[in-house]
Formats: structure tokens, sequence, C-alpha cells
């Protein structure tokens, strides 16, 4: 009887790495007091090392004590962008209940894996003691949705936002970030038509590129930069100090000499709380300011200096 047991043992334990192998997941437990780590099944397929050289490695951290112990434990597995969702896991464990989030898990080779890991406590008396977590395979998966969003959320030929995404953003900003000072600005190329028509689309091209790539550059990484049209860009300056940030800035992009043939760039430009509180209201006083600058070219034109020429002298 007990070599039949023993025998059916073996069996269900060859099926279970079988099922794991096939659906490249790695099965492991934690004891949760300690946080110690105590038992991995396949983690050759997502880290490139079995479970004895895991637990081995590990070891070396448990002269550590508290916040700094976790650290290495965390750092040891995870990406570091993604520490937030291993700490919101771990508290659902530590009240019960189980989670489901999605991180990038370290190779031994040093690259990551994107991996969906789903994580359920072990309760004894109520009490959460253990946690068992699934790790599964999902990098080819996660990097095609990553492709498909750049489609959706990028221009294909300048690598800019879109306009759609660009407005979903810039309202999201809005609403988000009420109390600070923000900076929408339209701009249009002056005289581009007549690089197409004398040098052809080709040139024209060259030249749409050139200037996204400048604003790209330009701009800081927490503004946002967008193609608006053929040869129109908006962008939100967010939370900026003063309109005098928006000038000095909008003066270096639109005198550089980085533009072939002639063409140059107006800007219009509103200020958000003050020129409007909807990107609706925003787009309209900026476009407005705009087509003001257009009449000079190469230049730029606060909404709020129009208002000021009409105001009516006393």
């Amino acid at each position: 009887m007990k070599e039949d047991y023993r025998e059916e043992l073996k069996k269900f334990k060859t099926r279970f790495s079988l099922v794991l192998e096939s659906t490249k997941t790695c099965v492991f437990e934690v004891e949760l007091k300690h946080r110690n780590y105590t038992f991995f099944e396949n983690s050759n397929e997502i880290f490139g090392r079995t479970g004895d050289e895991i637990l081995r490695d590990l070891k070396e951290f448990e002269h550590l004590q508290g916040r700094k112990r976790y650290e290495a434990i965390t750092g040891y597995f995870f990406h570091p962008q993604d520490y937030e969702n291993i700490e919101k896991a771990d508290q659902e464990v530590l009240k019960g209940k189980s989670y489901s989030y999605q991180a990038r898990m370290k190779h031994k080779s040093g690259f990551y894996t994107w991996c969906k890991v789903d994580v359920f406590p072990v309760l004894e008396e109520d009490v959460p003691v253990r946690m068992i977590g699934v790790i599964t395979n999902i990098d080819s998966l996660k990097k095609e949705n990553l492709k498909l969003k750049e489609k959706i959320y990028f221009d294909n030929f300048l690598r800019i936002y879109t306009k759609e995404y660009s407005l979903r953003m810039i309202e999201k900003t809005l609403e988000t970030m009420p109390f600070q000072f923000h900076a929408l600005i339209i701009m249009d190329m002056d005289n581009f038509k007549d690089v197409n028509d004398t040098y052809g689309h080709s040139e024209g091209d060259r030249v749409l590129l050139e200037t996204a790539a400048q604003l790209k550059e330009r701009f800081r990484t927490t503004d946002i930069v967008g193609r608006f049209g053929g040869d129109e860009f908006i962008i939100l300056m967010c939370n900026i100090p003063d309109i005098e940030c928006v000038r000095k800035k909008l003066e270096g992009i639109l005198y550089e000499s980085r533009v072939k043939h002639g063409v140059t760039k107006s800007a219009g430009v509103s200020v958000f709380p003050g020129d409007g509180t909807r990107l609706d209201q925003l787009f309209t006083r900026a476009d407005k300011a705009l087509y003001a600058a257009k009449k000079e070219k190469n230049t730029y034109c606060f909404y709020s200096d129009i208002m000021a020429e009409e105001e009516p002298v006393v």
C-alpha cells in the first residue's frame, strides 16, 4: 500500500511538473512571519535558476532585518519600477486576500521577463501564515500589447503622441493637477507647403522629423508633445512656475536654426487656469493666439497679450 502511494505521488509530481513547463509557470511558497521562501517549482522558466539555487541565494539575506531584508529580497526577484505592485500584493495577502498583478522578474542573465503573479494566503485559525504564488510568463503577450498601444498612442512617423492621445492626456492632467499652472501651446510650421511644392514630399518629411525631434528634445519628459495635424503640433507644459519660463522655452525653439528651406514656426499659448479651466476653452484661445502669431510668422503669442491689446483705453 505504501509503495502504491509513493508511486501515485511520483506520477502526480511528474504531471504537475509537465503542466508547469507547458504553461511556462512557476510555483513558490513563502512563510510570512519571517518572509522565508520555502519552495520553488519550475523556477528555471522565469529566473534561469533551480529552486535550490534560489533558496541558497536567499540565505545571503538572512542576516538582514526588517525593511533592509525585504528590499534585498524584492530586488533579487523584481524590477525596481514594480516594487509598488509587490508591496500592494503583500498587504492584501496579510489581510487574508488573494491578489494578482503584473511585474518584471529578474532572470539570472540580467534581463527581465514580464510575468503575471497570482498570490494566495494560507490561513491557520484565520491568520495568514503562508503565501502560495503562481508566476506565469506573459512576456511575449505583454510586449505585443505594448506594440499595439504604441500604434494607438504614437504617431508612427514622427514618434510623438497622436492627436487623440494627446488630448486625452491633457484633459487628464487638467483634472488631476487643478492647482498648478499649465501652458497649452499650438505650434504651426510657416511656409511648410512651399517645401513640399519646391523640394518634394520626402524633403517635407525630413523637415517634419527634424521639428518633432527638436520638440521632444527641448520639452521636458513630463510635458505632453503631440502631432495635432499635418504640420501642426500641440504641447502642454505641465506645472510651470510662471509664464516667463514658457517665453524662454519658445524663444529657444522658434529661433533655433535647425529647420531648412525658410521654414519657421509660430505658436499660440493659453494658460491654465487664467485663460480657461477646460481643454476646449484653452484650445480655442491658444488657436486665436496662433492666428495672431501667424500674421507675423516666426514668433509666438499669448492669449493674454491679445486680450491686453483689445482692452479699451480709458
